[in-house]
């Protein structure tokens, strides 16, 4: 039984399988099963509403090999992490690519791959207006880089900077470190072949809308999106303060991709008339969605003042992080509706 540094997540408490309950503890046993309770994969424990969520999307958009190779996905993912700034999941992910070795099978136009994800951030770049892949591969790929525009954000907030310990994150033993786990421990787990759809049972059956269903040769990207969607419907409603949604829905709608600016000027600026309660919420919500990596243990303290559990903490990142990568899926899957529009 693997259970790595489940536990090793910062600012809130998460479970393992041991100390894991009900439908947590059942999602546990089966990320157990098939991949690893390492941080990325159990941040979000505290949530029955969020963890079902995550975890349907790391299995079966990464992990469950459909229309796509998991060396190609692994690809999308590294890069995708390094334009977010999170080292913990590059690292990971490009050790989950060297586990796979040269034999892997590695999308052909691999290099073009790498450019749309690079790109997946400026919507007016052409290679995303017209990707290099076509509509069935596009689910796959799609969700793969949506779930780590949403992961490395979590990641950046309450995981590591590195998944090595110590010395081991050092320029003398770094990249023999991951050389070492490439070969033994993670080499084992992404060479595993996945059937589709175990973790659905999860989410439960979905009805998918019609602005999911371009997305037909991978159904379980309809059913994790529609879950999201009616999800973050219910944590808005529980545990967003109203001042706090209107704000970042008015930052998202016209945001196009670009860097803000630096420092916190932009947030004091939003926020100057909300009271304290809500000003710390919605500074939080700011910088998890734009800018997570800076976020410090005094706003977790702001925002802690107000008597939030672990699972709010938890829940109102993820539904800032959503929202804005909902914002991200816009121009993502935009050919593809528009194609699939055109064949109806």
């Amino acid at each position: 039984m693997i259970e790595k540094g489940a536990h090793d997540i910062k600012y809130l408490k998460a479970y393992g399988i041991k100390d894991a309950h009900g439908i947590i503890k059942n999602i546990n046993l089966q990320i157990n099963r098939d991949l690893m309770i390492v941080p990325p994969n159990s941040l979000s424990t505290p949530s029955e509403r969020v963890h079902p969520l995550r975890w349907a999307g790391i299995r079966e958009f990464l992990a469950v090999e459909n229309h796509v190779s998991r060396a190609t996905k692994e690809t999308i993912a590294a890069t995708i992490s390094e334009l977010n700034t999170c080292p913990y999941c590059q690292d990971a992910h490009e050790t989950a690519i060297t586990a796979l070795g040269d034999s892997a099978s590695i999308n052909d136009d691999i290099d073009s791959l790498i450019e749309w994800s690079k790109n997946t951030l400026n919507p007016q770049a052409d290679i995303i207006k017209n990707p290099p892949f076509g509509q069935v591969q596009a689910p796959e790929i799609i969700g793969t880089a949506l779930l780590f525009h949403s992961t490395n954000r979590l990641v950046s907030i309450f995981a590591a900077k590195s998944l090595l310990p110590g010395i081991l994150d050092t320029r003398l033993f770094k990249q023999k470190a991951l050389n070492f786990a490439a070969k033994t421990l993670m080499k084992a787990f992404v060479e595993k072949q996945l059937s589709p759809g175990d973790s659905l049972q999860f989410i439960g059956e979905q009805v998918v809308p019609k602005h999911l269903q371009w997305a037909e040769s991978l159904p379980a990207y309809g059913q994790i999106y529609a879950a999201i969607d009616s999800k973050l419907i219910d944590i808005e409603k529980d545990v967003i303060p109203p001042s706090a949604a209107k704000i970042l829905k008015q930052v998202i709608s016209t945001w196009q991709g670009e860097d803000m600016p630096l420092g916190r000027g932009w947030i004091s600026k939003l926020t100057n008339n909300l009271n304290d309660g809500d000003k710390a919420t919605t500074n939080l919500m700011l910088l998890a969605a734009f800018a997570p990596y800076i976020i410090t243990k005094k706003d977790i303290q702001a925002f802690r003042k107000h008597n939030h559990s672990d699972k709010d903490l938890l829940e109102i990142c993820y539904w800032s992080i959503e929202m804005l990568t909902n914002k991200i899926s816009i121009w993502l899957t935009k050919p593809f509706i528009q194609s699939s529009r055109q064949l109806s």
